[in-house]
C-alpha cells in the first residue's frame, strides 16, 4: 500500500511529517535539540484524523490555553502543574492536565 503526505513541517531543524494511505497514517517527528526521531501509527478506522485536503470548515485559528492548577488548599509537596488546551481549527478541541508530583517524598519515583 503506498503512502502520500499529508501534511509537513519544517522549523529550524525540526520535521513534522505525515503520511496517509486508506487505511491508516503514519507521523514522523524529528527534534534536533534532542536528536530524537519518533514515529506514530495510527490506523485510521479508529481515528479522529481530519485530512488538510477534507472539506472541514476552518471556524477559528489555533489556539493554545494555558491554565494554572490552584493546588492551595492541599499540601504544597502534593503537586502543582498545568492544563493545556488546545483548540483546533475546526473546532475541535484537545486537554491535557499535566501536573508535576513530588514522588521521592512517599519513597518511590
Amino acid at each position: 500500500m503506498g503512502y502520500s503526505i499529508d501534511q509537513e513541517l519544517f522549523t529550524n531543524d525540526n520535521s513534522f511529517i505525515t503520511l496517509t494511505s486508506c487505511n491508516d497514517l503514519i507521523h514522523i517527528t524529528y527534534l534536533s535539540a534532542s536528536k530524537t526521531l519518533k514515529v506514530l501509527y495510527d490506523p485510521l478506522c479508529d481515528s479522529k484524523y481530519i485530512s488538510k485536503s477534507s472539506d472541514h470548515k476552518k471556524i477559528t485559528d489555533t489556539i493554545l490555553t494555558i491554565i494554572p492548577l490552584d493546588y492551595s488548599h492541599r499540601e504544597i509537596a502534593d503537586s502543582n502543574g498545568m492544563a493545556f488546551v488546545i483548540t483546533l481549527e475546526d473546532g475541535r478541541f484537545i486537554t491535557d492536565k499535566s501536573s508535576w508530583i513530588q514522588w521521592y517524598d512517599k519513597g518511590s519515583f
